[in-house]
């Protein structure tokens, strides 16, 4: 077993400020980057890289294997 590491990359989400006692909502710009991590087999590895590298899950990039 090994652990592969990666990051998924998202966009900032929104959020809600007070100002003048009315609630708004404030779009933000940018992304932000999520270390995950899982424990798999090494023979594995490079099928489930090609898995999260596939057109519906893009946002994953930097595997590292150890």
């Amino acid at each position: 077993m090994v652990l592969l590491k990666y990051k998924q990359r998202e966009t900032k989400p929104n959020k809600f400020i007070e100002l003048y006692g009315v609630k708004q909502l404030v779009s933000q710009v940018g992304t932000i980057d999520y270390n995950q991590e899982e424990e798999i087999e090494e023979s594995k590895v490079k099928e489930r890289i090609k898995e999260l590298k596939s057109f519906s899950n893009r946002h994953y990039h930097s595997f590292v294997v150890v």
